[in-house]
């Protein structure tokens, strides 16, 4: 309620009083109408003024007296505002109005458990006051006891089901239970009983369900896009409604069984998402009673979804897996379309399995109307019954059988890695690092010595098809790290120049480098920003984007094409006109290379990426940033290219003659990644029989 609406309510209370004044305070009822009409363009001055003159012509008029401590918790002046409450509850304390303001007043110096006291004693005295059970709601919701919170919003929502603040905290109450569909119900309603509009779900940040099949088609038909849980590959907004399918439908409008039990079996046994928005009229009744049922449907889909999930983990937990000499060994790979790099890992190294000749199950996405749910994924690992599950950036699940091999190969740094906390590693666990930077993570999460392998090329996709002599660009493809520094934040901003202007005077960034630049800086400041994100995100960005910047400007300078292709460098002036859009991963992107005498590589920390492989297998010249002596040593650093600042970048870029750099792809392809982990099991259980017999002599 608005100060505006309060006000009014406390003159319009008790009108039959109103009409029997005595002749001494007739006066008083316009006086409170002019203070009330300041109090509400907030003039608290004329407003105070009025009230005032009441209370001189009755000090004891208890209208007199919540108005004027209502105007005193408007101007924060909260003892005054008590005393006046509490001399309007001397005359008039059975009015639960007066309990609620002063709940109000409690709530504003933070007394908590004062203002409950006053918003249930204003509940003893009426069972059906609103507004405190929308306070008490609001309260408990902000001290997470959801249960409490709820039973008021739902006593309260009996009595004013068109209260807009209502939906709003089921709104609020619904979210933090993980129920999207229930939480986005109570949000249209909540938008519509207060402005009386629609939210229009054209670019909706959920997959909807329509009632209506043509509405449905013709937002299908938008192939509209959202980000979803965080990823940064966008989704495709499906569209499903009640009924049949209909004929030549887009691929993101789906048709749904009527029938809910049908409805759920469709969930729980196929990969698309659960839509998480119903599209609906509020102005119908009956729409908007239709939609909250299949609110309800939908998350309880999604809960029996997860309830599934665990009873088949129970199940796969118990497997034994038998390991035959003679026989291909099944290795189960998941990844996800919503990924950047990981994806074309697994799906390369799935293919050199199956060029070994054993059975693969490489479980992934279809398309980006869909995600796999967790009963889906723990059916294939209970159905496949996997000798070997290769997993990438996360430790091996907790539901594996303990004869189940994991291959863990950490890329990236992950929160799992970096952040405080215990990885429960499996004897069966293998562990594979592609850099020397997580090794040092991985040590301190209790792996002795992680297995460096180092990221890999596909030959069957990247190869030379394009004489050096021909070609004449310099092209960087690969993603920016804006989007993960918070330009907003002063601390962010100041330390990405300070990295920037070490960088342009041509500093090296070693490890020591690096920790002497953080000690450096204000105590205040290094409590905002971590060590790992200054190391990992900040200097990573800086470094990409100063490189990127300097190979457009030189190669520009000396007459070459230059290209950037990838995500997110439209912010930068420099880049932007360079800068060609995405490119699918793949024939495309060697195609690129195949037409490219250079490719940058800026990722700091490393001298050998994937990124590096695909260039060499194409015969491209790498051109790479510099982290000689932060990194391993690497057999073939005499066949690369490496600069710290823009003069030496420019020096690389004026490179005459080819390099033979392809023995650097062939050293490190899927293939010979493939055969290592098949050698790697076959040592492990050798070993294991090995020791078996000696424990079985002794």
């Amino acid at each position: 309620m608005t100060t505006q609406d309060s006000v009014l309510d406390v003159f319009n209370k008790n009108k039959a009083q109103k009409a029997t004044l005595e002749p001494a305070t007739d006066k008083i009822p316009d006086l409170l109408m002019k203070g009330i009409h300041f109090h509400q363009i907030t003039n608290f001055q004329s407003a105070e003024k009025y009230y005032k003159q009441a209370l001189n012509i009755n000090p004891q008029f208890p209208e007199a007296l919540q108005l004027m401590g209502m105007l005193q918790m408007d101007l924060k002046n909260m003892a005054a505002a008590k005393e006046y409450l509490y001399r309007a509850l001397s005359i008039r304390g059975k009015d639960p109005d007066l309990y609620c303001k002063l709940g109000d007043i409690f709530l504003a110096e933070s007394s908590h458990n004062e203002a409950k006291d006053a918003f249930n004693h204003a509940l003893e005295i009426d069972p059906k006051c609103v507004c405190a059970m929308i306070q008490l709601a609001t309260m408990y919701l902000k001290q997470e006891e959801y249960e409490k919170a709820q039973i008021h919003l739902i006593n309260a929502s009996e009595i004013d089901p068109d209260n807009s603040t209502i939906h709003d905290l089921f709104h609020q109450l619904y979210r933090q239970y993980n129920r999207t569909a229930l939480a986005n119900y109570h949000k249209k309603l909540a938008v519509y009983l207060l402005t009386q509009s629609l939210i229009d779900y054209t670019h909706s940040s959920h997959d909807t369900l329509f009632f209506d099949s043509s509405r449905a088609l013709e937002v299908a038909r938008q192939r509209n896009t959202f980000t979803y849980s965080g990823v940064l590959v966008k989704c495709i907004q499906t569209c499903f409604y009640f009924g049949k399918s209909l004929p030549d439908a887009p691929f993101n409008l789906v048709a749904i069984p009527e029938d809910v039990n049908e409805a759920a079996l469709f969930f729980i046994t196929t990969d698309y998402r659960i839509p998480g928005i119903i599209d609906f009229d509020p102005s119908l009744p009956e729409q908007r009673e239709f939609a909250r049922e299949s609110s309800q449907w939908l998350d309880t889909f999604t809960e029996f979804r997860i309830k599934y999930a665990h009873k088949l983990a129970s199940l796969v937990s118990k497997q034994s897996i038998v390991f035959k000499e003679d026989e291909p060994l099944r290795i189960l790979l998941t990844s996800s379309i919503y990924t950047l790099v990981m994806q074309y890992c697994s799906k390369y190294l799935a293919r050199a399995f199956e060029k070994l000749g054993h059975l693969v199950n490489f479980v992934i996405e279809k398309d980006c109307t869909r995600s796999i749910p967790p009963c889906l994924l723990v059916n294939e690992y209970y159905n496949f019954k996997p000798h070997i599950v290769i997993v990438i950036n996360h430790s091996s699940p907790s539901f594996l059988p303990a004869n189940t091999f994991c291959i863990t190969w950490w890329q990236d740094g992950m929160n799992e890695l970096i952040n405080p906390g215990i990885i429960n590693w499996r004897p069966r666990d293998i562990v594979l690092s592609a850099f020397p930077q997580y090794d040092y993570y991985l040590q301190k999460k209790g792996v002795k010595s992680p297995i460096r392998q180092r990221l890999c090329v596909d030959t069957d996709l990247f190869f030379p098809a394009t004489p050096f002599e021909s070609r004449r660009k310099v092209t960087f493809i690969g993603s920016s790290g804006h989007h993960m520094v918070d330009f907003n934040n002063k601390n962010h901003v100041y330390t990405f120049d300070i990295l920037v202007e070490r960088m342009e005077a041509g500093a090296f960034f070693s490890t020591d480098y690096i920790e002497k630049i953080y000690q450096e800086l204000p105590e205040k400041l290094r409590s905002d920003i971590a060590f790992e994100f200054f190391n990992s995100w900040l200097l990573y960005n800086v470094i990409r984007e100063k490189s990127v910047e300097w190979m457009c400007e030189v190669g520009s300078e000396l007459g070459l094409e230059v290209e950037v292709y990838g995500r997110y460098w439209e912010h930068n002036p420099i880049i932007r006109p360079y800068f060609k859009g995405e490119l699918p991963h793949g024939k495309e992107i060697a195609k690129i290379y195949n037409q490219s005498r250079f490719a940058l590589e800026a990722t700091p920390g490393t001298v050998y990426s994937q990124r590096v492989g695909e260039i060499c297998a194409c015969a491209t010249i790498p051109v790479v940033y510099d982290s000689r002596g932060n990194s391993e040593a690497f057999s073939f650093e005499d066949r690369l290219l490496f600069f710290k600042n823009r003069a030496e970048l420019k020096a690389c870029l004026q490179q005459k003659q080819a390099i033979d750099v392809l023995p650097i792809a062939q050293a490190y392809t899927y293939d010979s990644m493939a055969q290592s982990i098949v050698n790697l099991v076959r040592e492990h259980l050798a070993e294991e029989k090995a020791q078996t017999s000696i424990d079985y002599i002794n």
